[in-house]
């Protein structure tokens, strides 16, 4: 069974995630949680989160191969 997420959900858990904004809207809200996402979108929203509270710059230097 494929679950699909609506672009609302989706926009809203990165943004969430990424700018430590509050919940999101549709399944990532208020009464909701991310445990309906799949382990790749969990992932992929993890990385989002560092990349968030670690600021992207310092982030991108970690996983660049030049420094």
């Amino acid at each position: 069974m494929e679950f699909v997420v609506h672009f609302t959900s989706a926009f809203t858990a990165v943004a969430t995630c990424l700018n430590n904004v509050g919940p999101g809207l549709n399944i990532v809200g208020p009464i909701g949680n991310f445990s309906s996402l799949s382990a790749f979108s969990k992932l992929v929203l993890s990385f989002d989160m560092l990349a968030g509270r670690l600021e992207i710059c310092p982030m991108l230097m970690i996983f660049s191969k030049t420094l």
